[in-house]
């Protein structure tokens, strides 16, 4: 039986006796005596003590698909906390809650926008009074249909006019209108319609365009002086047979034929009238104002022209 190793020996010793050579003795009966060591070889186990253990190499890590990983995962929480923050946030606002027990304010009427207050008008009917107060009875002038004034005031659904010379007076807003059409004719129109619609006589001395520009002295120069004389607070009427000339500031201002053959249905003839009513049309050119009012029996018509 072998004699176990002393746990004394150290590992030098035990390395150098396995290592040794061999010595081969041979006895006397001429065979080889088997060479006994010293020092017994340990056992297997033994010598595993002092051997060094080799482990295997361990796997290199991947640090690069790691840290893709790792931006792959931050990117998702920064996109998602991006998109599900309104409604995160929205959790901890407060909720808006309606007490049923407060009255709701009821909306504000928008404002109407207010008209601006003409500064024109125009009469619409024929033989419109004039007034010296809102709604009286006193009568300053008598206007017609085509009659132009500036405006001054409005009270009382009257607006006052300013008529010139320094005369003033009240119209019924019904009888005014502040949107006038433009002219319809030409100059030239007028004049050809007045070569025959009218009575002849008085415009074999002047023509038109000089009647109108004749002051009243001139006028008395040509025709001589009239029959008969009317005034009011604005105009002098200076008449002749079958026609008168309206006097305003001591110059002509406009001529009216009466009782003139033409009917209102020949005259419509004309155009297009800026303004009409059944008794009453009237027709503008650039420069003149040209008017037919219908008698009350409707037989005979009146026709003044004027300029503008």
């Amino acid at each position: 039986m072998s004699t176990p190793v002393s746990p004394e020996l150290d590992k030098q010793t035990i390395i150098a006796s396995i290592y040794s050579p061999v010595e081969h003795q041979i006895n006397s009966s001429g065979e080889k005596k088997r060479y006994t060591a010293e020092i017994q070889v340990p056992y297997r186990s033994e010598r595993a003590k002092y051997q060094r253990t080799i482990e295997p190499a361990r796997p290199r890590k991947k640090s690069g698909a790691k840290r893709l990983g790792v931006c792959a995962l931050i990117g998702l929480l920064v996109g998602g906390g991006y998109i599900g923050y309104p409604y995160v946030a929205a959790l901890f606002e407060p909720s808006e809650q309606v007490d049923v027990n407060t009255p709701t304010a009821e909306p504000k009427p928008e404002p109407v926008a207010e008209m601006p207050e003409p500064t024109e008008v125009w009469l619409t009917e024929k033989n419109v009074s004039l007034l010296s107060e809102p709604n009286g009875t006193d009568v300053t002038y008598v206007g017609d249909i085509g009659d132009r004034y500036d405006v001054l005031e409005e009270r009382d659904d009257h607006v006052l006019l300013d008529l010139g010379a320094d005369v003033t007076a009240w119209a019924p807003l019904a009888s005014t209108t502040p949107v006038w059409k433009s002219f319809t004719l030409s100059d030239q129109q007028v004049l050809n319609f007045l070569k025959s619609g009218v009575d002849q006589i008085y415009l074999e001395r002047a023509t038109v365009d000089e009647y109108l520009s004749f002051s009243e002295t001139e006028l008395y120069d040509v025709l001589g002086e009239p029959f008969g004389r009317d005034e009011d607070a604005l105009n002098e009427y200076a008449f002749y047979t079958g026609i008168f000339f309206v006097i305003q500031d001591e110059a002509v201002h406009a001529i009216d034929w009466m009782n003139t053959p033409t009917t209102k249905e020949a005259f419509q003839q004309l155009g297009t009238p800026v303004y009409e009513t059944e008794d009453a049309i009237v027709f503008e050119s650039p420069k003149y104002s040209l008017r037919l009012f219908a008698s009350t029996d409707g037989v005979s018509t009146r026709i003044r022209v004027t300029e503008k």
